[in-house]
């Protein structure tokens, strides 16, 4: 199939973050331009929809001269404003470059630009605009990877009010509109007016960009100039907002709460044949689309605000779940998809796009994620509805992802399209030995395991729930099985006077990969591992190795493949410290947990509270800035709910409504004296301190609204429950 080639690629990607690019999202649409808002053909930049490049030129020049950027603005992830004034001229002219150049664009099934050309010239002057605008319709792959080369033939038409571009690509056609509200004279790829400016003047234009697909247009978003859609069609409007009504006196804590928030509500999806279960793209620009580790994870780092999403996740997955097996595309039964593409099917149906099922994690992840809806307390039908794709996943755990019988799961792809590595850290080169050979599969992940055991564990929960004790038995019987042999397997112990830790993999023959990795953190606190080796392994994480001030590095840089500025091997993952932070509390390290959660809060602080996909591993102490990763999505799923998993982290909040328990057992970090929710899927619960900062006055912990049988569990001393 015409997508497969997408899974393998090594080469180099285009510098998204390098280039200075401001991305602005909704849906499954985006548009990547330049500070000054030019869309440039010759760049990653562009209009995308479906996972194509409806629009690859844009660019603005007044008076023959490009518009030098002043400053950009995005508060809201579907839109952007831009400033700007045209580029400096030589000295004799200057008179007359007193212009200020505005311009506001939002996107939504596609893209409405606002322009403002403002004079502050003290006199009356004649101003020539243009735009060069351009229509190329690439895979959004080749423009990813650098190897875009137009497709023909290609037609373009033009007159006064825009133009329009279409062209045939693998059997379909493909169109694009570009309109605009005052008369232009036009030109092939050119609009241009005549503008009078009296002093204190300004001149408008709106530039409206529609796209159609077989001789369909796609309607646009509302806030695009599209019709109204009816409440029952806006799919993700249905998702409550996702910071539900923070309060807090630590500044940057809140800021990075809200705008996870807010870049988590750009991210979703829906499918408009079931609009009521919203998902989750992985990020922008590149992966704007679903993916079922991603949407996992994400959904479940949400539950402290929000179950609708891991609900709808779930449906859909549950849909989309693997029945027969087919190689090319490494589907199994029960198995759960790695990722959909549209690029050659558009569609809004999930059901419609190219799925890719070479993923290891997702399948015992999903049945984790059922866990987590359970213990917070979702109504039985809904579980009762998932239990069947649950049960199938966990058949695929232990007949066909466990590929030798071992008690472990491992992977191999089954096609050379497929991924090489097919856990969270999936590059090409992230799986090396210690030395920086490179490992030999199957593969057995450590993490992996982990969340096996977890989902042992949960299906053991929901049984004994229902009084279905036999049920219960098998699966509890198998969790202590493999936290045994876990134990036994994994394990390296370490030398005199040095913590062990947990081996970052077995390879195909079983050998222990002894890299150090974060991947050790994500075993922490399920029951898998004895007590004193998650004392070893905690120490190893907060370790200067491991941890470089800004959060964990995913490889430790004593190894022998550490590179600060890699992918997998040496960078920093947001999401991956917060879930390594949450895993922490989990085990008892509350001091270790709150450590990497103000490295988090640093992160955010230098990105104006928005978390990136990834960050050079660099360490603080070298540079007291976060070196940015070229590559790194913004915004993207994982790294926008990460602060919503450091409030659970911080609240020490884990629901057990089935058994009419929440506990909590708050910390705060410096700087933070109260906190408070005052909506959790749980009920409003509020923490601050009493005579003092965290540490001197006694923590007082309020919980009300708590769901029917439920007291609150504190573990801290308080005065308030």
């Amino acid at each position: 199939m015409s997508g497969t080639g997408q899974w393998t690629y090594s080469g180099e990607i285009a510098r998204v973050g390098a280039e200075g690019a401001v991305t602005v999202v909704d849906e499954q649409s985006f548009c990547l331009s330049s500070a000054n808002g030019d869309v440039l053909r010759a760049s990653s930049h562009g209009l995308f929809v479906f996972d194509n490049r409806f629009l690859s030129e844009l660019r603005l020049t007044v008076d023959g001269r490009p518009v030098e950027s002043l400053g950009v603005s995005s508060e809201d992830p579907s839109g952007a404003a831009f400033v700007g004034r045209p580029e400096s001229v030589p000295e004799a002219d200057r008179g007359e470059g007193r212009l200020l150049v505005f311009r506001r664009r939002t996107v939504g099934r596609g893209l409405r630009e606002e322009v403002v050309v403002r004079s502050h010239d003290p006199v009356h002057r004649t101003h020539h605009v243009e735009l060069e605008v351009d229509a190329d319709f690439a895979d959004m792959f080749a423009v990813k990877e650098r190897r875009v080369h137009r497709r023909g033939p290609s037609v373009h038409t033009f007159d006064a009010d825009g133009m329009h571009f279409s062209a045939r690509r693998d059997g379909m056609e493909l169109e694009t509109w570009v309109t605009v509200s005052q008369p232009a004279a036009s030109s092939p790829g050119r609009l241009s007016w005549v503008v009078e400016l009296a002093p204190r003047a300004e001149w408008s234009l709106t530039v409206s960009v529609r796209v159609g697909v077989d001789g369909a247009t796609i309607e646009p978003r509302p806030h695009c100039g599209g019709e109204p859609e009816p409440p029952h069609e806006r799919g993700v409007a249905v998702v409550p907002d996702l910071v539900a009504d923070l309060e807090t006196d630590h500044s940057t804590l809140g800021r990075a709460v809200r705008r996870g928030g807010a870049d988590l509500r750009a991210l979703l999806l829906a499918d408009p044949a079931y609009p009521h279960d919203p998902v989750v793209a992985a990020g922008a620009p590149w992966f704007m689309t679903l993916f079922g580790r991603d949407a996992l994870l994400t959904s479940l780092m949400c539950m402290v605000v929000d179950t609708t999403l891991a609900v709808g996740v779930l449906r859909t997955l549950a849909r989309l779940q693997g029945r027969a097996r087919v190689a090319e595309t490494e589907e199994e039964p029960g198995r759960v998809l790695h990722e959909i593409r549209f690029h050659d099917r558009p569609s809004f149906s999930m059901a419609e796009g190219t799925v890719y099922f070479g993923t290891v994690d997702a399948t015992p992840l999903f049945v984790v994620l059922l866990g987590e809806l359970h213990r917070w307390g979702v109504a039985d039908e809904v579980v009762d509805e998932l239990l069947p794709a649950a049960d199938l996943a966990l058949e695929w755990i232990v007949d066909i992802g466990d590929r030798d019988g071992d008690g472990y799961v491992e992977y191999e792809r089954a096609t050379p399209h497929g991924l090489a590595n097919q856990g969270w850290k999936d590059a090409w080169d992230a799986l090396r030995h210690p030395d920086g050979t490179f490992v030999e599969g199957p593969t057995a992940l450590c993490e992996v395991q982990a969340y096996c055991h977890a989902a042992y564990t949960a299906r053991a929960e929901i049984a004994e729930h229902r009084g279905d004790l036999p049920t219960a038995a098998r699966w509890r019987d198998r969790a202590d099985q493999l936290a045994q042999s876990f134990r036994r397997d994994f394990w390296v112990e370490g030398e005199p006077g040095r913590p062990g830790h947990v081996a970052f993999a077995l390879d195909g023959v079983k050998r222990q990969v002894r890299t150090v990795t974060s991947n050790m953190g994500h075993c922490l606190g399920w029951g898998l591992l004895a007590p004193e080796q998650e004392a070893d392994v905690a120490e190893h994480l907060l370790s200067s190795p491991l941890r470089s001030g800004w959060g964990v590095r995913t490889m430790a840089s004593t190894m022998g493949a550490y590179d600060p500025v890699s992918y997998h091997c040496g960078s920093v993952w947001p999401h991956d410290t917060a879930f390594v932070a949450w895993r922490l509390r989990r085990a008892g390290f509350a001091t270790h947990a709150v450590t990497l959660v103000e490295d988090l809060l640093g992160v955010s602080d230098h990105f104006g509270g928005r978390l990136p996909e990834l960050l050079a591993g660099v360490a603080r102490d070298e540079l007291p800035t976060p070196a940015v990763y070229p590559t790194s999505c913004l915004p993207q799923a994982w790294a926008a709910a990460s602060p919503l998993l450091v409030l659970r982290t911080l609240l020490g909040l884990e629901p057990d409504v089935p058994h009419g328990v929440v506990r909590l057992d708050p910390v705060l970090p410096d700087g933070c004296t109260r906190l408070r929710l005052a909506r959790t899927p749980v009920g409003a619960l509020h923490v601050e301190t009493v005579g003092g900062a965290w540490g001197v006055g006694e923590p007082h912990v309020v919980a009300e609204g708590l769901p029917a049988g439920c007291a609150a569990q504190v573990a801290r001393p308080d005065t308030g429950t």
